[in-house]
This record gives C-alpha cells, sequence and structure tokens, in this order.
C-alpha cells in the first residue's frame, strides 16, 4: 500500500511539474526606444542574462513581467533594436526544480540586443 502510495506522489507531483504554467512577459514602457526590428546603425551587440523564480509548479506568479527599456537602461545605454529573447534549460535548473518536487521553479533567459557605443 505504501509503495502505491509512493507511486501516485510521485506521478502528481512531476505531472504537475511539466504541467505547470510559468510565464514571463518581455516588454516596454516606453522610456527608451527600443526595436525588436534590426537597425544597421547599431553595431554593438549586448547579452543580458536574467533569472526568475517560480513557484508551486510554477503557478506562482501567475506571471513576471520585464521590462527590456529599463534592462537597456540598467545595461548603460539609450536604445537598442533587434531584440531577441531565448529560455536557457540549464542543467541546475532543472535539478532544483526536481529536488524540491516542483516546489521551487527556476527560469532562465538571455536577452540579446543590438545598440550603439555612444
Amino acid at each position: 500500500m505504501r509503495n502505491i502510495f509512493s507511486k501516485i506522489l510521485l506521478g502528481l507531483c512531476l505531472f504537475l511539474t511539466i504541467s505547470g504554467c510559468s510565464s514571463v512577459r518581455f516588454t516596454s514602457n516606453g522610456k527608451l526606444p527600443v526595436k525588436f526590428e534590426a537597425d544597421e546603425n547599431h553595431q554593438k551587440e549586448v547579452v543580458i542574462h536574467l533569472d526568475k523564480k517560480f513557484y508551486l509548479w510554477g503557478l506562482i506568479p501567475d506571471e513576471h513581467i520585464v521590462y527590456i527599456d529599463e534592462m537597456v537602461d540598467e545595461a548603460g545605454f539609450e536604445v537598442a533594436s533587434g531584440v531577441s529573447v531565448k529560455e536557457v534549460r540549464e542543467g541546475k535548473n532543472m535539478l532544483l526544480t526536481l529536488l524540491s518536487f516542483g516546489l521551487y521553479v527556476p527560469r532562465s533567459y538571455t536577452v540579446q540586443i543590438f545598440t550603439t557605443d555612444e
């Protein structure tokens, strides 16, 4: 009986971990000029790494909002174009999710932008 209960619990934890809906929305608040299309005058490539934390199988918080223009400003630039966002699958994040049975779900992202040296 105990063996069946542990298998059911493990299956439920795996199901919740896989089906959790963590979401990160990348947007602009209009503070700085940000364009998703490339600008030929922007030759400097900048890559920004970003980590977001979710809990309870990715259900809490429902959504993280990341303002690209604030990230560009914090990096010391005034404009950005050719914005590209990618989720990075890191082994440590998967391991932390499994070890916590989905109670802690870290996600990593890279944001690539092009800007000017000015």
